[in-house]
């Protein structure tokens, strides 16, 4: 397991880990929102369990969001805290939102004509939880550490000078642990072989932090050293890969030329080359 990327990970996040008053203010609101369209809906059509039912939701969703949480820390961890504040808090204004208007109804002597909506409420319910759990297997299932063993062959050159052109053999093993907002971490080997190239220079292990987006360092350690090689583009799951170094120097595969490695490098990278 990947220990060294949990490590590191608490440390990434563990400054907005809580929730400042921000947050909480921001999703208090999203709460109130919530309440008062809930209950618009509500009144406007009759259906008297329908606010029952969002509120249900937004429990089962905060439920999956915390299970998430240890699939992947780093999309869920703060969610299901920000979620928890919005669905007490919606529970807690939904009651007292009820017992107001219930209350002014009643100084009206007006009543409400409610619609048979238990088979519409119990639809709903089941179609909420057959997609909460689907979306819960399926983020399991990404999220899951994978192996990675791929070969590609590309083009290592020097950017300000087209006629430096050196065929490479990228090697890379190791686990990946995907996360569902993009990118992932990955420990493990990445070895560039050439007729003039050779990285790492000594036996040692890499890390690639690129969750977010495609782009992350190349780092390289061992138990004596770290060493930054420079940045490296991932495309699905190193299908695709692009590394380059403030010198100028890029690794580009796969790639059979240079026009194609520079391509390729301009498409991974957003034009930064």
């Amino acid at each position: 397991m990947l220990c060294y990327h949990w490590d590191e990970q608490i440390k990434e996040v563990g400054d907005f880990l809580f929730l400042t008053f921000a947050d909480l203010s921001a999703w208090f609101l999203i709460a109130v929102a919530v309440v008062i369209i809930v209950n618009v809906i509500k009144y406007k059509s009759g259906l008297k369990r329908f606010d029952w039912l969002v509120l249900a939701l937004l429990v089962m969703t905060n439920v999956v969001f915390l299970i998430l949480s240890n699939f992947d820390p780093y999309a869920f961890n703060m969610l299901w805290k920000q979620f928890l504040v919005l669905t007490i808090s919606a529970v807690i204004l939904n009651y007292f939102f009820n017992l107001s208007i219930e209350s002014r109804m009643s100084e009206k002597g007006k009543e409400i004509e409610w619609q048979e909506d238990q088979k519409i409420v119990r639809s709903l319910l089941i179609v909420g939880s057959i997609g909460l759990f689907g979306f819960l297997v399926y983020t399991i299932w990404y999220t899951t550490p994978t192996q990675i063993d791929k070969s590609l062959e590309g083009i290592h050159f020097q950017l300000e000078d087209p006629d430096t052109e050196e065929m490479v053999m990228i090697e890379i093993e190791g686990e990946l642990e995907r996360t569902i907002k993009g990118g992932g971490f990955f420990e493990g080997e990445l070895t560039i072989q050439g007729s003039e190239t050779t990285i790492p220079q000594d036996d040692m292990k890499v890390n690639i932090n690129y969750r977010d987006n495609e782009e992350g360092m190349l780092l390289y350690f061992s138990d004596e050293d770290t060493h930054l090689a420079g940045n490296i583009f991932v495309h699905n799951d190193f299908e695709q890969v692009v590394i380059h170094d403030e010198n100028g120097s890029i690794v580009a595969a796969p790639a059979s030329d240079q026009d194609e490695a520079l391509d390729l490098a301009r498409d991974l990278t957003g034009d930064e080359i």
